[in-house]
């Protein structure tokens, strides 16, 4: 037992001198890591207040040739509405509701998403981007309608994760849109 204390006397005063002589590297790592520690703290704090954008949206449904009604339609007793929610950069916000077909020919349907509108916190609008970063589809697939006939379908904003789109909502405080949905009925075969 003595050999074994000796010998655990001498890893301890080898580890002690080690320490004694590396007293300035080791507070340098110290220091280093500290340092790495905040930037990492920093950087993921500010990447975590950008990444999930969200931004409030409606959606006002204007028909011609054909009613919408039920599902998640809403009015207001002037139009109708889609009430999308808080939407996300970089998700799909899906909506379903019911068409049916008030034209007096066989029609098919055709979707127009214009008049995008953004505002800032102040409710004042501000010059849009390029349309191209939303995207308003549908699953409709293009089969004619009678009169009276009544189907389902599910509308779905995508909205864009681009950095530079992500940029604009940033800068320009974003923090609703709103847009509206033409859906019109064109003879069907033509």
């Amino acid at each position: 037992m003595p050999a074994t204390f000796g010998s655990l006397m001498r890893a301890v005063a080898r580890a002690v001198e080690f320490l004694r002589s590396s007293k300035h590297k080791i507070v340098l790592i110290i220091a280093v890591m500290l340092v790495t520690l905040a930037v990492s703290t920093v950087i993921s704090t500010l990447l975590s207040r950008t990444y999930d954008l969200n931004i409030p949206s409606m959606g006002t449904i204007y028909t011609i040739g054909v009613e919408a009604t039920g599902g998640d339609i809403q009015t207001d007793g002037e139009s109708n509405y889609l009430d999308w929610g808080s939407t996300y950069t970089g998700t799909t916000a899906n909506r379903s509701f019911h068409l049916r077909s008030v034209s007096n020919v066989e029609a098919a349907l055709q979707l127009d998403a214009t008049n995008w509108m953004f505002k800032d916190s102040n409710g004042k609008a501000v010059d849009g981007p390029d349309s191209k970063f939303m995207n308003l589809s549908w699953n409709y697939n293009g089969t004619a309608l009678d009169l009276n006939e009544t189907i389902e379908v599910t509308l779905s904003l995508s909205i864009s994760h681009s950095p530079y789109f992500r940029n604009y909502l940033i800068i320009n405080d974003v923090k609703t849109f709103s847009f509206t949905i033409v859906i019109q009925t064109y003879k069907y075969g033509s």
